[in-house]
């Protein structure tokens, strides 16, 4: 003979799980929009994330994150030589250390975002902790605004490109920057997810540069034979 208290238990166990449901519901609807919206990417904005328009045209943003000063300048003479212009998620570290590759950078028309001061700072600050975020920042701005006149930037990316949960709205609504994330990583897999807008992340830390460049090229020839065009990253 069932119990009541097995009963009042049962009733209680489901109510729980159905409770629960509807939390496991909006989070996985929350996932399936950040999906969705990292799928997309600058020159609007949602939510404090950077994120291309709709257009009809094929477009493709380049963007480079960190590396050491010997590798970002190999890259600037790479594109230099192939008229491509692109963004750099710069270390505020090795702005600090290669001033004069700074100002090359910007001389050659491209765009300098900031990844952080140092190339390993804690990740977790960077799920919940915007203050930290900004504190490596505003670091960064500091050590750029002495090397480029009238420097500033409101482009940020985390490090290893990890999801953020309330740090983006707070660091756009509370300091004025723009998460830019990317569409996928460079590589042949990315040339079979092509869409008609995107934005290609290349890391270079820790790369080889043989298969860097082999890739970068293979890339070009891509979107060239397509017919997409190289754009800057704008708000």
């Amino acid at each position: 003979m069932i119990s009541e208290m097995f009963v009042i238990s049962l009733i209680l166990l489901i109510i729980a799980f159905m409770w629960l449901s509807w939390w496991m519901i909006a989070v996985v609807c929350v996932g399936l929009f950040y999906w969705w919206l990292y799928t997309f990417s600058p020159r609007h904005s949602l939510g404090g994330y950077s994120f291309l328009a709709p257009t009809k045209n094929r477009i493709l943003a380049l963007t480079f994150t960190g590396g050491n000063s010997e590798t970002l300048d190999e890259v600037v003479n790479w594109l230099d030589e192939r008229n491509i212009s692109a963004m750099f998620f710069v270390y505020g570290r090795v702005a600090e250390e290669s001033p004069l590759l700074m100002k090359d950078i910007i001389k050659a028309g491209h765009v300098i975002g900031i990844a952080g001061f140092e190339s390993k700072e804690k990740w977790f600050t960077q799920y919940f902790g915007s203050d930290d975020i900004h504190k490596a920042i505003h670091r960064s701005q500091e050590v750029l605004a002495d090397i480029i006149p009238n420097f500033h930037t409101v482009f940020f990316r985390p490090y290893r490109g990890r999801r953020m949960i309330l740090s983006p709205w707070r660091l756009k609504y509370n300091f004025g920057y723009y998460v830019v994330l990317w569409s996928f990583e460079l590589g042949r897999d990315a040339l079979q997810k092509m869409k008609n807008r995107m934005i290609i992340n290349v890391s270079l830390d820790d790369t080889n540069k043989e298969k860097l460049f082999s890739q970068l090229s293979l890339l070009e020839q891509y979107v060239r034979a397509r017919g997409y065009q190289f754009v800057q990253i704008e708000v």
